[in-house]
């Protein structure tokens, strides 16, 4: 294994945390807030979460109104059978771990978050977090720039796609790869299954279904896959997502940029549009 750098002994300083104890938001524990489910837990269904979520009596206000049409989009039973047949392209995780992505549900940008949250048993303050630090909550959001046109999606200088030089391969609110997921284009035209997709691939790898990462050896203090406890398995994944590895120094890198999100609640003062 290569020395550790500085810059690398920093990152993993400033996620230490995470190995110490639990990083949920500080609601974590009170009701009708949803926190982290540990490995293999029972899961509400995606209809018990839209209760959940509809139940709470204050007004969401929708602080993206641009995502209007996509926080009402669901995807139809052809769209979804095309999806479930070909969920991610690749054998690295199984495709029955995704058979509960439905995207059925609409609502302001804030109760699709809660309510994937929910679904999949995630800390809702940390499925902010990791929104601000993929678009600000932007389900018009690309990136991931290509030259490669084999990697674009279909279509031409549409939202991204590709224009004669380049492309976006991720879309939508968490930034589904296309290069790398099924979906498309459901994953830019609807945020419920964008936000259902990524939290369905969160648990997966909390469930230790991503066949390539005990392949992955983490510097010293860090557990292999998937042998962490809840908070380490959550945050392991979670820079999985950025980085495609385990607790190196990409996946450190965005670990501690979507922690420094969840301290600052920073979804409460978005950048304006």
């Amino acid at each position: 294994m290569a020395a550790i750098t500085t810059r690398q002994l920093l990152l993993m300083l400033i996620v230490s945390t995470v190995l110490s104890g639990s990083l949920a938001g500080a609601q974590e524990g009170s009701a009708g807030y949803f926190a982290t489910m540990p490995p293999h837990a029972q899961l509400p269904s995606g209809n018990e979460c839209a209760a959940e979520v509809l139940s709470v009596q204050h007004v969401s206000v929708e602080v993206r109104p641009r995502n209007e049409t996509a926080n009402h989009t669901i995807p139809t039973p052809q769209e979804l059978a095309k999806f479930h047949s070909y969920p991610v392209k690749g054998t690295f995780v199984p495709p029955s771990d995704f058979l509960r992505v439905d995207g059925n549900f609409t609502g302001t940008t804030d109760q699709i978050l809660r309510w994937g949250a929910c679904k999949w048993g995630i800390d809702e303050n940390v499925v902010r977090a990791e929104a601000v630090s993929e678009t600000h909550w932007r389900q018009y959001g690309t990136g991931d720039q290509s030259s490669n046109s084999a990697l674009c999606p279909p279509g031409v200088g549409f939202n991204g796609a590709w224009n004669g030089t380049s492309c976006m391969q991720s879309y939508g609110i968490m930034q589904m790869k296309y290069s790398s997921f099924g979906g498309f284009p459901l994953s830019k035209d609807s945020t419920a299954f964008n936000v259902d997709f990524r939290l369905a691939y969160q648990r997966a790898c909390m469930n230790g279904d991503i066949n390539y990462l005990p392949r992955r050896l983490p510097p010293p203090g860090y557990p292999t896959y998937p042998n962490g406890n809840t908070d380490q398995m959550l945050w392991g994944c979670m820079g999985d997502w950025f980085s495609g590895s385990w607790y190196d120094p990409g996946a450190l890198k965005y670990i501690a940029d979507v922690r420094s999100h969840l301290v600052g609640k920073d979804w409460e003062h978005l950048p304006p549009d």
